[in-house]
């Protein structure tokens, strides 16, 4: 009846892993994960950043190319797309040196146009236009 009974393994014979080193392993892989994500988490929201920001100084050049020249005085303007993008417009008279103010030339203006959008980042452009003739 002994003889019916399996054989004695000793521990090194037996195959497999022990509890401890799969422990390891799910802890090496989770941090590897957890990296991974927190690359490619910061891939795209640079590629968002990224995307705003064009998007923000396309519509800065294209209020600045609406504005040809400026009329006397200056002007402010500013507006607000339906997507959270705000602008503002604003031209001011170009400071003149005292040797120049009596020749005959075009007024200029300093020109600002910045444009906002909902995450409190923004994009500033910065001209210089004519005063508009009639």
């Amino acid at each position: 009846m002994m003889n019916d009974r399996l054989p004695a393994t000793s521990g090194r014979s037996q195959r497999g892993f022990t509890l401890l080193e799969v422990l390891v392993a799910f802890v090496i892989l989770a941090f590897s994960l957890a990296i991974i994500y927190q690359t490619a988490g910061g891939s795209v929201r640079g590629t968002i950043k990224g995307d705003r920001q064009t998007y923000g100084l396309t519509l800065a050049e294209s209020v600045l190319d609406n504005y040809r020249g400026v009329p006397e005085g200056g002007m402010v303007r500013s507006g607000e797309l339906e997507n959270g993008y705000r602008w503002r417009f604003e031209a001011s008279p170009r400071p003149v040196p005292e040797d120049e103010r009596n020749r005959n030339r075009f007024p200029l203006y300093d020109v600002r146009v910045e444009v906002n959008w909902d995450s409190g980042a923004g994009v500033t452009l910065s001209s210089v236009l004519p005063e508009r003739t009639q």
